[in-house]
């Protein structure tokens, strides 16, 4: 048998391709064999061509481009920036809608009042959803039900706990009659059991609505001072009567507080002369000042230097600069109403703070005046009140002394170039 020569060799080269196809790769798949021989090459059908492609493949646009013979599109337009940027707030907005987007509240059916058949509970939470709303229809319905339908006993005694909130409910809403009508028969039904912490609340209603004299009646009927803490007592005090003690100082200090507001001078320092008679009793009894008993000295000090300063603008309009010391003098008043407030504050237990020190530095400092070149006090302008006065070389640290006491109003009143040139 003849061998064959190498010209009649039939030799069989496969090449390989990568094909990628969706939800993976297939790496060297066969796709062509060429049969080389004398007589030349002939393409044998690949594996790639006898097996159909998946339906997958075929149902893409790659695909049917390909049958067709169409080429592939070009990519989109990209969009402008101020698109862009516009397309991005909108999804940022949408997103922060979706966080913020809460399913609706459940709607629940309102159901008419009928106090009758009502327990205590749900007697509490009809006045509380009342004076929120500010129903005044159902405040006259609740005050009709426990001023003329039920006695006394009603309520396991608690008749006059609800009386007082139907009184500050109606206070604020205007509603007097409603209060008067609630007032009075809690005072003559349940006269002996009284809540200190109800009195106080119903005196800081009525000094809202604008009934100072029936709120000092209140703190004279049922906010007395315990007989424990006149002479000097008051150490041995119960815990009842040191509640009825914190209740009336913040009463009487409500009714300083709303005189002031009304430019009632004279009601305003004199409220204030009470509340300093119970310092003592307060630092005997060792009452917690920052958890039981919340004085708030700064609004205090904010009004009373408020309602100074509205009576001597008045006068100052009147071009009489002297008439408002004059009147204080004659109405027993001290030259500037903050004092009332700083000989009260000396009574309580120290609460030396930075703010209570700027606000009565703002109040009591009411004027800086700078004075520069040798001058003697003849040539100083008139004081017109108590007035300090700095002497010294220059680049002595006067000007930082007075920014100690009244830093505030000298940054208010001079810009910080001027400010920094007076100091130099």
């Amino acid at each position: 048998m003849k061998r064959p020569s190498e010209s009649n060799k039939t030799s069989f080269v496969a090449t390989a391709t990568l094909l990628l196809v969706l939800g993976g790769a297939r790496a060297f798949v066969p796709s062509t064999f060429r049969r080389t021989s004398d007589v030349g090459s002939v393409n044998l059908p690949s594996f790639r061509d006898v097996r159909p492609p998946s339906p997958l493949f075929m149902s893409t646009a790659l695909y049917q481009m390909k049958v067709n013979g169409t080429a592939a599109p070009k990519a989109s337009k990209r969009p402008s920036r101020p698109d862009r940027k516009r397309m991005e707030r909108a999804r940022k907005h949408r997103k922060k809608g979706e966080k913020k987007q809460k399913p609706p509240p459940p709607k629940v059916e309102m159901k008419p009042l009928c106090p009758e058949g009502s327990t205590l509970d749900e007697l509490y939470k009809a006045i509380k959803h009342a004076h929120k709303i500010h129903s005044e229809e159902d405040l006259e319905i609740l005050t009709e039900f426990l001023v003329h339908k039920v006695d006394a006993t009603f309520g396991y005694g608690y008749r006059g706990s609800l009386l007082s909130r139907v009184a500050v409910a109606s206070l604020s809403m205007n509603r007097l009659d409603l209060a008067e009508a609630a007032l009075d028969v809690r005072t003559r039904d349940h006269s002996g059991a009284f809540d200190p912490r109800e009195s106080a609340a119903i005196v800081r209603a009525l000094d809202r609505a604008g009934h100072m004299d029936r709120a000092e009646a209140v703190v004279r009927e049922e906010l007395a001072l315990p007989a424990v803490f006149e002479g000097g007592g008051g150490a041995e005090a119960t815990e009842e009567e040191k509640q009825v003690l914190v209740q009336r100082t913040l009463a009487l200090r409500s009714i300083a507080l709303w005189d002031f507001l009304s430019d009632d001078a004279q009601g305003g320092v004199a409220t204030m002369e009470k509340v300093a008679a119970l310092g003592p009793a307060v630092r005997r009894s060792k009452v917690d000042m920052q958890e039981d008993l919340k004085m708030n000295w700064e609004r205090l000090v904010e009004v009373a230097a408020q309602c100074d300063a509205r009576r001597r603008k008045t006068h100052a309009d009147a071009g009489d600069d002297d008439a408002a010391k004059n009147k204080n003098k004659e109405e027993g008043l001290p030259c500037n109403l903050v004092y009332s407030v700083l000989n009260t504050m000396t009574t309580f237990p120290s609460e030396n703070t930075n703010a209570i020190y700027e606000q009565l530095a703002n109040a009591l400092v009411r004027r800086v005046e700078f004075v520069t070149g040798a001058v003697s006090f003849d040539n100083l302008p008139k004081p017109d009140r108590g007035e300090v006065t700095f002497i010294g070389r220059s680049n002595v640290g006067k000007s930082s002394l007075v920014n100690m006491v009244s830093a505030a109003p000298i940054a208010r009143t001079l810009p910080y170039h001027v400010r920094t040139s007076v100091r130099e």
